[in-house]
């Protein structure tokens, strides 16, 4: 691939190669890649939810499968685009990659019909810029948007599954913010 040949992958790799240190377009084998392309990691939480969590940075295919396990029932959701570097804007974004599956427990599994709108991801992302950036007031019946503190919790989380990999064990969220000041509503205890 001739990252030159595409304006937006140039723009985005290539003419910031000098003041990010990122080059494109290295072997993601090479021993100097210091960058996990695979990982998985399991996240406890105090409430009792655990969060199974897996990563492969490096595949042919792009999307994602996640998978709510509740206790009345699990909830499933695979998305597939075609393997690309899709800084030239393609993809495959149509909603027929889309798989959304109910199962109740003696029930016949369900598909779910997929919402589509304008917009990246599906149309997700002008509803997340609109959570994160705008505060016109609107509803947030489902609590999707997310504060300072959110962001904080999610890059910890980030930094202990880090420091696992490093260290080999577990890692405790508490004893790594044990120094910090943290209002009540949001200790680990």
């Amino acid at each position: 691939m001739d990252l030159s040949s595409i304006e937006n992958l140039r723009k985005l790799y290539s003419e910031n190669e000098e003041f990010d240190g990122y080059y494109r377009d290295q072997c993601v084998f090479d021993q100097d890649i210091e960058i996990e392309d695979m990982i998985r990691a399991e996240v406890r939480y105090s409430r009792g939810a655990v969060l199974n969590y897996g990563l492969v940075a490096f595949s042919p295919w792009e999307g994602y499968e996640i998978t709510f396990i509740g206790t009345e029932g699990t909830l499933s959701q695979k998305y597939l685009e075609r393997s690309l570097i899709n800084g030239d804007e393609s993809s495959l974004r149509e909603g027929s990659n889309v798989e959304t599956t109910l199962l109740l427990p003696g029930k016949a599994p369900e598909k779910i019909k997929n919402p589509s709108s304008a917009g990246g991801h599906g149309g997700a992302d002008p509803l997340m810029l609109d959570h994160i950036f705008a505060d016109d007031g609107t509803p947030d019946p489902l609590k999707r948007k997310s504060n300072h503190f959110s962001a904080a919790w999610s890059a910890i989380t980030g930094f202990a599954i880090n420091r696992s990999m490093e260290k080999g064990k577990v890692i405790l969220i508490k004893d790594l913010i044990k120094d910090l000041a943290v209002p009540d509503e949001l200790r680990l205890d």
